[in-house]
């Protein structure tokens, strides 16, 4: 009889356990939550949209009002799309207004900067950022290199080189390409070179973007030998690499080595 209730008891259990699977999967958002997942959608779909100046001021007073103004996610959104739209200064105002802004906000506060032509702002910005303690990634250092470049600081420069290296971002890819085309672009061959050579591990699939922009700085300064030794060397080239090929040799009107390179 104990071995007959057992069993009754065990199916009793596995009944009650597979209804309960079942009315999870009938589990219906809460009201409140459901209407803040709309109001957000909304919004995400309304910069989706905006093209001008009315657009995103109508999107942001939405935002006030809602106080989604405090959603670091929309106002991510936000700050990219007067970005986009070069309002610069609603991306600015939208910044001041969140209290506890993340990582993700700076990143599009300070890629906007660069984007919209204000390239001391950027640098401002992470020292703020840096001030306020958050922690920058590796999205954060592509846009400062860009905007050293752009003001041609080559100490700002380094010194973003030396916060790379201390953070730990000295193998990203993306992050070492921008660096070999800011030396570059200051005649700084060794050191785009030094950068090159001491990328960990490099992504063949991701590589070529790199060799081709240390390809590029060799054939600015005109040193076509280690161009092509460079060339010969990548595992994948592209148009923008093989290109970068022709228009060195076309510069120094080198013909019969432009023609043995499809050889």
């Amino acid at each position: 009889m104990v071995h007959d209730y057992t069993k009754k008891s065990t199916r009793a259990v596995s009944v009650k356990y597979m209804k309960s699977i079942t009315n999870f999967n009938h589990f219906s958002v809460p009201k409140p939550l459901q209407h803040i997942l709309t109001r957000k959608q909304s919004i995400l779909d309304q910069l989706k949209t905006c093209s001008n100046l009315k657009n995103l001021g109508s999107v942001f007073a939405s935002m006030i009002k809602t106080n989604a103004s405090q959603d670091c996610f929309l106002v991510n959104q936000f700050i990219s799309a007067c970005s986009n739209c070069l309002q610069i200064d609603y991306a600015t105002l939208a910044f001041t207004h969140v209290e506890s802004p993340n990582v993700f906000v700076y990143n599009a506060m300070i890629r906007g900067f660069v984007h919209c032509f204000h390239p001391t702002q950027a640098l401002e910005c992470y020292i703020h950022m840096l001030r306020a303690e958050v922690m920058p990634t590796s999205y954060t250092f592509s846009s400062l290199i860009k905007a050293c470049a752009s003001l041609s600081a080559l100490g700002f420069g380094e010194a973003v080189h030396c916060h790379i290296w201390r953070n730990g971002f000295d193998s990203h890819v993306f992050v070492q390409t921008a660096l070999i085309d800011f030396y570059s672009n200051f005649g700084k061959i060794g050191r785009s070179r030094r950068v090159f050579d001491e990328m960990p591990d490099r992504d063949p699939d991701r590589d070529v973007y790199a060799c081709t922009t240390i390809v590029f700085a060799y054939v600015c300064i005109g040193d076509l030998s280690s161009t092509r030794g460079l060339f010969e060397k990548m595992p994948e080239r592209n148009t923008a690499t093989w290109n970068t090929m022709i228009d060195g040799y076309a510069r120094m009107r080198n013909v019969d080595s432009e023609e043995l390179l499809f050889n």
